[in-house]
């Protein structure tokens, strides 16, 4: 009889506390179930914003170039005089003994250091990035069709200029032949 009593006194506290309880197991359950197709794409943004791959730099610069009005059809070549890099943080540990009253050991140190990694959750790793570096670039070579008009010719090398940091002497814009 004892027992029933605590049973109905519990499901009257439940029912109290039913939307709350609700709540946390939603919350429970969405955390147990892995995120579908989120962590690929967050990898592959990760990727883009830190690649500092030359070729894709190239590709951005022809993307945004062609849609200036008057320069057409666009190919855009890049000198590397550095590529880019990043720095990765590290996490250094010191072992160390240090002896000498009879001349014996003095100083032995043993460092050890591994690469900090952050899990961003679904399974996704990324190192740790304290600093990135952008390539330096020695020039640019710009092919385009519209590059006979000299008003297309300043904008095309105007726009080079604030995307790679090269100096105005050190961009060139040719005309691109025709019908290739």
């Amino acid at each position: 009889m004892k027992s029933t009593k605590s049973v109905r006194m519990l499901f009257s506290m439940l029912g109290k506390y039913k939307y709350i309880l609700i709540v946390i197991a939603a919350g429970a359950v969405l955390l147990l179930i892995p995120a579908s197709g989120g962590g690929e794409k967050a990898t592959e943004d990760a990727g883009k914003t830190h690649e500092m791959d030359v070729s894709s730099e190239e590709r951005r610069l022809e993307e945004a170039l062609g849609e200036a009005e008057g320069v057409g059809r666009v190919r855009v070549v890049l000198a590397v005089r550095e590529s880019g890099e990043a720095v990765y943080e590290k996490d250094v540990q010191e072992n160390g003994k240090k002896s000498g009253a009879q001349g014996d050991l003095l100083e032995e140190f043993d460092k050890n250091a591994k690469t900090v990694i952050v899990s961003k959750g679904s399974g996704i790793q990324e190192p740790v990035v304290i600093k990135r570096t952008m390539p330096r670039y020695m020039g640019a070579v710009v092919v385009c069709e519209g590059a006979d008009n000299p008003k297309v010719e300043l904008a095309v090398v105007s726009a080079v200029r604030s995307a790679t940091g090269l100096s105005s002497d050190k961009i060139t814009v040719i005309r691109m032949k025709s019908g290739g």
